[in-house]
């Protein structure tokens, strides 16, 4: 690879994973990584309105290639933010697929939570 190539490829923003600081302070950086993709891919998905909010699907390896977590820890990472009320999944279809929500109003808290503590120091 041509040096040039490889500098274009280091500043590629699809090579890079953001992770919002205060998130990953608060819930754990592998939570905040995992919520950082989920919130990318629930973004994208504007058209899509479902009851809770916006619906999304993607598979294992995807996600895998977005997070670099292997699928076994992506899922006890995704468990946790379900049970902190972050995200939700859904099976539905055959074959069975996952479909996700992120749940804006839980995070905002969060945001919340964390300005109102760093305002008290």
């Amino acid at each position: 690879m041509m040096p040039g190539n490889m500098t274009c490829e280091m500043l590629d923003p699809n090579a890079w994973i953001r992770v919002n600081k205060r998130i990953a302070k608060i819930i754990g950086i592998e939570e905040a990584i995992l919520l950082s993709v989920h919130m990318s891919l629930y973004h994208q998905q504007d058209d899509n309105w479902d009851k809770k909010g916006v619906k999304y699907t993607i598979s294992r390896k995807e996600l895998e290639e977005q997070s670099f977590m292997p699928e076994k820890k992506q899922k006890l990472v995704e468990d946790r933010l379900i049970d902190n009320g972050f995200l939700i999944r859904t099976s539905e279809g055959l074959p069975r697929k996952n479909f996700y929500v992120v749940v804006e109003e839980s995070i905002e808290k969060l945001m919340e939570e964390f300005e109102e503590s760093f305002q008290t120091w």
